[in-house]
């Protein structure tokens, strides 16, 4: 069971991840306002979760995916 950090390009805009692929359940975190995938970290190794795969990512302008000068939240 390999716990990756994966670096996803697309149109240039770098969206960074942590990613554990295990099973075809899936548990997706999303995370809020002043964060990024770092806070789903414990859920990693939480012994009932080992059998799911999880994917976190860092938003757009979160974390260490891109922050784009000309990116809108809106």
């Amino acid at each position: 069971m390999a716990i990756e950090n994966k670096i996803f390009k697309v149109n240039e805009l770098k969206i960074s991840s942590r990613i554990r692929e295990v099973d075809a359940e899936w548990i997706i975190c999303l995370h809020g306002l002043k964060s990024n995938k770092h806070l789903f970290d414990p859920i990693f190794t939480i012994e009932e979760l080992k059998n799911y795969s999880i994917l976190a990512l860092d938003f757009v302008g979160f974390g260490e995916s891109d922050k784009p000068k000309d990116f809108s939240y809106n």
